[in-house]
């Protein structure tokens, strides 16, 4: 098992999360041993369903979002058992929060150990503890505090037979609160890992990790209701939707791999026909990402400067006469926008468009012409114009650091954007600090 690693602020933070989570299980089945409750069985049967669906529900995790996978049917499973009041034939649920956080405990604990048993490396323990205590907020809120007469949330559907809305309205009410809480803790999290801006994590959260999170928590509010009239059998009919975007997402994954590869092989093409320098485009690459991620880019962002930044020397390859070793950078300033031009035409064959072919196109356009033109230039195409030029004064090799350095502060202003020099400056002093 692995995690991605913390800066000493969010590896406090995580640990933290890690132990409040541990003694919130402690507890949980502490109570249990000492009270040593009688449950009939029908409750002991919906454990078991939602413990299979939790358990099935972690070995289908979705890898690729955000900073952390997500287990939509694991999510709506437990949402479902915490939030369950009646069965056909059974006025009340007779179990409480600490019964609920233990079974959902146990089928995490057995997911985890399923992947780790196959070589998974994608778990957060992070996240793993935030999901404990989301749990134990929706059961506690809807099972145990009491909002009428010490009457807890579950216990008012015959007081609201009437009018079934305010049940439903309470559970989306208490599903709703708990998975704000753990968004506002995942972004933090991340925020203090990546010593990157709150508003802008929280805005990647929003846009790739909530539309999948609200399918998990209405899936799991309808099957709470769903119990009250099918029982158990209110599980599998209700979770269909979800295995089958499940299954969508994991398709569009793959495409989104077969992409990455397929750039990752095109990037290579310059070298072997020896148009730049072994490994440019990956040295490239990587600085891009870290002078982007320094300067807050977005995860998309950064995705598409990476992919970018790939492919920037691709144009190359319609040049009759090779540069020397590469550097498009000793070309003549028509030279390199020809270079950007095709390349951004190669790529644009290929059935890519937006973003990446955008940054390829800019990528040699001086910054002045931003400044003095008012001419608008991506960020991504300065930031891999400046990272270009340094690879190219310093041939990859860490000592003609300084010198490259000095060659991009002449064109400050003029060629370069200040910013992503000064960023640059900081991410290799860091670099060379971490060897």
């Amino acid at each position: 098992m692995s995690e991605q690693p913390l800066r000493p602020a969010g590896a406090a933070a995580s640990a933290f999360l890690n132990g409040l989570a541990g003694v919130v299980v402690i507890v949980s089945v502490t109570s249990l041993i000492v009270r040593q409750d009688t449950l009939p069985a029908g409750s002991w049967l919906l454990a078991g369903c939602c413990f299979i669906v939790m358990f099935g529900g972690e070995l289908l995790r979705l890898g690729g979002l955000g900073a952390r996978g997500l287990s939509p049917i694991a999510v709506a499973g437990a949402l479902s058992f915490a939030l369950a009041s009646e069965l056909p034939g059974q006025s009340h649920l007779q179990y409480d929060a600490a019964f609920v956080v233990v079974v959902a405990f146990l089928a995490l604990v057995l997911g985890v150990v399923v992947q780790a048993w196959h070589g998974d490396d994608r778990i957060v323990h992070s996240a793993y503890a935030v999901r404990i205590l989301m749990i134990g907020i929706v059961a506690l809120l809807f099972r145990q505090i009491g909002v009428r007469n010490g009457s807890p949330l579950a216990d008012m559907g015959p007081a609201w037979a009437e009018e079934r809305w305010r049940m439903v309205a309470a559970m989306v009410a208490v599903a709703l609160f708990a998975h704000g809480v753990e968004l506002v803790v995942h972004v933090t999290l991340r925020s203090l890992r990546d010593e990157r801006s709150w508003p802008t994590l929280l805005r990647e959260d929003l846009v790739e990790m909530v539309p999948t999170s609200l399918a998990a928590i209405s899936t799991g509010v309808v099957i709470a209701l769903g119990l009250r009239t099918l029982h158990v059998f209110a599980i599998p009919l209700f979770m269909v939707p979800l295995l089958l975007m499940r299954f969508a997402m994991q398709r569009q994954q793959r495409t989104q791999t077969a992409r990455r590869e397929t750039i990752a092989a095109l990037s290579r093409m310059t070298d072997l026909a020896g148009y730049t320098r072994p490994g440019h485009s990956g040295r490239v690459s990587k600085l891009c990402v870290a002078v982007g991620s320094h300067l807050h880019l977005a995860d998309r962002d950064l995705k598409e400067l990476e992919s970018a930044a790939l492919l920037h020397d691709i144009g190359q390859v319609t040049l009759r006469d090779p540069i020397p070793a590469g550097a498009t950078v000793e070309a003549a300033p028509l030279d390199q926008e020809r270079i950007a031009h095709d390349g951004a035409e190669i790529v644009r064959r290929t059935g890519a468009k937006g973003v990446m072919v955008q940054i390829l196109e800019q990528q040699a356009v001086p910054f002045r012409h931003m400044v003095e033109q008012n001419e608008p230039q991506l960020m991504q195409a300065r930031i891999l114009k400046v990272c270009n030029a340094f690879d190219d004064f310093s041939h990859g090799d860490p000592d003609r650091r300084q010198a490259a350095l000095q060659r991009l502060r002449l064109g400050l202003g003029y060629e370069y954007d200040p910013q992503v020099v000064d960023a640059l400056t900081e991410v290799t002093a860091r670099s060379l600090t971490a060897v």
